[in-house]
């Protein structure tokens, strides 16, 4: 507005008091005061759309609802109180007009009067926003400069206008000072274009904000390559981009540590899938929450299967569960039990020994599960076996290599006197007869003596290279004529050379065979096979497998099969004696080799023996 509208509202406005009689009839009469009038001044302050209204403030506070204080007389006006006025000006403005010690003040169109008092109110309420202002700046510069993240403010075109310490001392280590980086262009940055990152800027003043997760830097300010979780929003007045933060998050040490700990987790993987031993982790439920390849190998289940949920406890035999729940309770207790034997079933429902060890887990000092060692000792358990059973056999080869010593004496003298009486004997004599029958009995004595020398350690092979595919044929010859037992054999044409007694070897065979012809008196099929198999501990074997369609063998008597004259058929002079698979056993083991029966009632009976070789191929 120019100074001839206010001119022109000024006299107006006085022409208006005046004649109306509304504010200076109040006043005494005087001329001081009639002067006062003369010396209004308007005092212009913003625009509004108000119009322009009043009301009356004395010194002292609001007059009473009919008076006025007079603040020259001190006395009341018997005058009624004024009512405001409007006066309508288009655009109106706001100003203020001054008389002696009064203020009057059009705010919005409306006039109000402050005292010295109010105005000093008004000076106090001021200087204490004005502190407020001033801590709440301290405050946000204190974050600014505090804050462990990179801070950086930016005008509208995207260039630095502050950037708070930690950037200068974390990130780029001091090798960036702070006056490089004002007033330059951040998305000019290398860091920020090898980052990737111009674009997104550049976006950040279109008022597109950014929230970036992990963002790889291959060079950070202080010329190391770095990981950052970067943010960027724009500030905007009146819907206008007047400028943007950026705030770089430095978590290059926390994707190292992830980093590593992703890779020590892989190589524990590696490492326990590499052993030959079960290892597992179970949580206070005893479910299974994590099992290596052996374990899943061992029991027959996949890693989906596991992963949907199995309890531990689930796996070792009923029997055996209340021992492993007590040596749990000892754990969790703070006690150390040493690893124990316990029976474990497979998928399948089969058993397995095993020895199995536990540790508690623990997270925050607390147990959180346990961490399992399970060693598979099948192996273990069948040398122990192995181990007694040749004890014991020792033992009774010592034995029975002493009676067939002296029965092989005694026999030689019964032979000798029954050869003499044969002679003195006239043919056709009932005597010869006799005699000859008691000749057949004496030598049947003398192949017992003789398979017990085999038996015993006197029956020392005799090895030399040989085929062990002729050796199958001709030990299968013998079964081929009988018309209730078929032979199927499955010998594949090469098979490695190796040293073996021939005859002993003959004979272990016959008696495998003869066992499992007498294990079907109605008849049935035996099954030979023979394969060449990788190398185990004692090199190359030759894996030979008889199985026949018997009755099977109790599971009670499995272990008893290989003792001498154990027998579960009928006993005669030509069956039942009992010293067939033992034999067989004792020239097995002469051999470096292994025999395992496996059998179950009904269902027929497997012989596997596995030879070592020594020796190529047979072309």
């Amino acid at each position: 507005m120019n100074r001839s509208f206010y001119a022109h509202i000024r006299s107006f406005l006085t022409a208006a008091i005046l004649t109306a009689g509304i504010c200076f009839p109040l006043l005494p009469a005087t001329a001081e005061n009639r002067g006062a009038q003369d010396h209004l001044k308007p005092a212009p302050i913003h625009k509004t759309n108000a119009a322009l209204s009043w009301t009356e403030v004395n010194e002292t506070g609001p007059a009473p609802s009919n008076t006025v204080s007079s603040p020259a007389s001190g006395g009341t006006s018997n005058a009624p109180k004024p009512t405001p006025f409007e006066i309508p000006l288009p655009g109106a403005a706001e100003f203020a007009l001054v008389a002696g010690g009064l203020i009057w003040i059009f705010l919005q169109g409306r006039k109000v009067r402050k005292t010295k008092a109010a105005l000093e109110v008004e000076r106090k309420w001021c200087r204490q926003l004005n502190d407020e202002l001033t801590q709440t700046r301290e405050q946000y510069r204190y974050l600014f400069e505090m804050t462990p993240s990179s801070i950086m403010l930016l005008d509208k075109e995207g260039r630095v206008t502050d950037i708070n310490p930690y950037h200068i001392t974390y990130i780029s280590k001091g090798k960036t000072r702070r006056k490089e980086f004002i007033g330059n262009l951040i998305k000019e940055r290398q860091s920020i274009r090898n980052a990737g990152l111009s674009e997104i800027y550049e976006n950040l003043f279109k008022g597109i904000p950014f929230d970036l997760r992990a963002v790889y830097f291959p060079t950070t300010t202080a010329g190391t390559e770095g990981y950052f979780n970067v943010k960027g929003a724009p500030l905007a007045k009146d819907g206008v981009v007047v400028g943007a933060i950026a705030v770089h998050e430095d978590i290059t040490e926390r994707i190292q540590n992830e980093k590593a700990l992703a890779e020590s987790r892989s190589r524990f993987m590696e490492m326990a899938n590499l052993l030959p031993n079960t290892i597992c982790e179970l949580d206070l439920d005893l479910k299974l929450t994590y099992v290596n390849r052996a374990g899943l190998e061992l029991f027959g289940y996949t890693r989906e299967e596991t992963q949907k949920g199995i309890y531990g406890i689930d796996l070792i035999h009923p029997e055996d569960r209340q021992k492993a729940l007590k040596r749990i309770e000892l754990r969790l207790n703070g006690e150390k039990p040493e690893p124990s034997e316990y029976r474990m079933l497979k998928r399948d429902g089969s058993e397995v020994p095993v020895l199995l060890g536990a540790v508690p887990r623990y997270s925050d000092g607390r147990i959180t599960g346990f961490r399992v060692s399970i060693t598979d000792i099948t192996r273990q358990k069948k040398l122990q076996e192995e181990l007694l059973k040749t004890r014991k056999l020792e033992s009774i080869a010592r034995l029975a290599g002493g009676l067939a010593h002296d029965l092989n004496n005694a026999l030689a003298a019964v032979m000798g006197y029954i050869s003499l009486a044969r002679m003195n004997a006239g043919p056709g004599e009932k005597s010869s007869d006799d005699l000859r029958e008691a000749e057949k009995a004496a030598l049947t004595a003398r192949d017992l003596a003789n398979k017990l020398l085999t038996f015993s350690k006197g029956g020392t092979p005799y090895k030399k290279k040989a085929s062990i595919k002729k050796v199958l044929e001709a030990s299968t010859q013998q079964f081929l004529c009988c018309g209730k037992t078929d032979l199927t054999l499955s010998i594949p044409e090469k098979l490695p050379r190796f040293r073996f007694d021939e005859n002993q070897m003959k004979e272990a065979f016959r008696n495998v065979l003869t066992n499992a012809r007498e294990s079907m008196p109605e008849g049935g099929n035996i099954h030979i096979t023979a394969e060449n198999t990788a190398a185990g501990e004692s090199g190359p074997c030759v894996r030979i497998t008889v199985r026949d369609q018997g009755a099977g063998i109790p599971p009670q008597d499995l272990d008893k099969i290989f003792d001498p004259y154990f027998s579960t058929k009928e006993r005669g002079a030509q069956k039942g004696m009992g010293l067939g698979l033992s034999i067989s056993y004792s020239i097995i083991q002469k051999h470096g080799g292994e025999v395992d029966v496996n059998s179950l009632p009904g269902r027929g009976t497997t012989v596997t023996i596995t030879l070592p070789t020594d020796g190529p191929a047979i072309p």
